[in-house]
């Protein structure tokens, strides 16, 4: 597999590792949240490096390019 924007070799990572750690890092941003206003900066960064790796997973299908290190949107159309 070829990455769309750059041809360089897409690696697929483990979407269930990544969607557990997306959720786990989701549930510690809302733990964080409740716990104190001090840990506010560190729910914000946590929810949105979760959200990252849910989209990842998901809508990105857990595709990696290694040449332009970016993740296809959409996965690859073949």
């Amino acid at each position: 597999m070829n990455c769309p924007k750059c041809d360089g070799p897409l690696i697929q990572k483990n979407r269930n590792v990544l969607l557990l750690v997306g959720g786990i890092l989701i549930a510690a941003a809302l733990a964080m949240d409740f716990l104190s206003l001090a840990f506010l900066a560190f729910a914000f960064a946590s929810l949105a490096a979760g959200a990252y790796l849910v989209v990842w997973a998901t809508y990105g299908k857990a595709l990696w390019c290694r040449a332009c290190k970016t993740f296809p949107m959409g996965g690859i159309n073949s």
